[in-house]
Formats: structure tokens, sequence, C-alpha cells
């Protein structure tokens, strides 16, 4: 059964006043409250934008780029130093027979075509040759 607007109106101010019967402090409280938001906002000369505001709630940190985790930098490292160890020719590879075609460099720059996959699958350039 539903009750006039009147009715219900009426009855939330009974219980408004009965709540104030029992709790009189409750009321001060809030006015105090609202006073203190009158004087806070009166220093704002003009509201800010709805965008700002946004803005602000969703806001917490400065934004930073995305950095790579550290396992991934020291394996990378690790992988360009092989690299550069691979293909770099050793002191004494000059002074070896150059009749011997599996100890000079150039035989594994003209046998490998990805420098990538032959690092993986050997530990030394002159492994694959012994």
């Amino acid at each position: 059964m539903m009750l006039p607007p009147m009715t219900l109106t009426k009855a939330m101010q009974r219980l408004q006043t009965m709540v104030q019967q029992f709790m009189p402090g409750c009321r001060r409280k809030n006015h105090i409250k609202n006073k203190w938001m009158a004087a806070r906002n009166k220093h704002r000369l003009h509201p800010l934008p709805k965008n700002i505001m946004q803005r602000l709630k969703t806001m917490t940190a400065a934004p930073r780029p995305p950095t790579p985790p550290p396992l991934f930098c020291f394996f990378f490292l690790l992988l360009c130093v092989r690299l550069r160890l691979r293909w770099w020719p050793r002191e004494s590879e000059g002074k070896r027979a150059m009749h011997r075609p599996h100890t000079h460099s150039s035989f594994t720059h003209s046998l490998c075509v990805c420098p990538l996959a032959w690092t993986l699958v050997l530990t030394s350039p002159h492994e694959a040759h012994t």
C-alpha cells in the first residue's frame, strides 16, 4: 500500500525530531561542519573545471616511462659481450697458419648468416670445427 507523498514527508520530519530528541548534539555537529566547509570554500574564487577535478582525482604520482626489468638488462648485456667476443679476432689468430681454414676468422663470417643463431648454439667460434 503506497502512502501519499505528504504523509511520507511528515513521517520523515517526525523521525528527524525523534532523532534530535534522543541525540541533541547531532544537529549542532552537522551545523559546525557545514559552517567550516563554507569558510573553506570562501577562499576559492572560482570553481575548478570538471576535467581538472577528474584529473586531480585520478592522478596519484608523476607519470614515468616504463623501464625494462633488471634481469632483461643483465642478459642483454651478456649477449652483447658474447657477440663482441665472438666476432672480435683473437690476438694469436693472425699468427696462425692461413692454410687451415677452420682457424681463420673469415671462415666463420662466410659460413654464418645470422650471428644470433650461432651464439645460441656455440660457446666459441672455434668449437664447431674442432
